[in-house]
């Protein structure tokens, strides 16, 4: 799904293909979409019916999301632990709330291999910092920092990171 459905609708259509029986879904792909803090929120309710096999989740670009929908976001984590590989907030405006909520759940992220947190330009260093300091040992990808030229990938001081 990219940018064709209202942002109200985007929980419905997840919910909808989450039940489907016999569909695996493994990625969840919803950038630049326009959700907002309470469409994140009902996009996580969602997510642990997906528990057993969503491998990336891709909510970047999403700039309305805020802490809000960062922070419930992070609420659901926990229970795709053992399987999300890829992990995408790029652009969800993430302040100090939503930098903390993150940091507390990235150490339960056992197979978590590459992280995008570019162009959080409302991210203050300090919540940065919280999210370095809590990056778990798998992680290979790392992308932080805002892009120059605004653009989806980060190419500053502190870039892409193959860890």
């Amino acid at each position: 799904v990219r940018g064709t459905l209202r942002p109200a609708l985007v929980p419905r259509v997840v919910r909808a293909v989450a039940s489907l029986s016999g569909w695996r879904l493994t990625e969840l792909v919803l950038r630049d979409v326009g959700l907002d803090g309470a469409s994140a929120g009902a996009v996580a309710r969602v997510l642990p019916s997906l528990s057993a096999t969503l491998q990336r989740l891709d909510l970047g670009g999403n700039g309305d999301m805020r802490d809000e929908g960062v922070e419930a976001v992070c609420q659901v984590l926990p229970e795709l632990a053992g399987v999300l590989r890829r992990l995408s907030l790029r652009d969800a405006r993430m302040g100090v709330r939503g930098a903390s909520s993150l940091a507390r759940v990235l150490p339960t992220l056992q197979v978590l291999e590459e992280l995008n947190i570019g162009d959080n330009g409302d991210m203050p260093p300090c919540g940065m910092a919280s999210v370095l300091w809590a990056l778990p040992a798998g992680l290979r990808t790392l992308v932080a920092g805002a892009s120059p030229d605004g653009g989806s990938v980060a190419r500053d001081w502190f870039t892409v990171m193959s860890l």
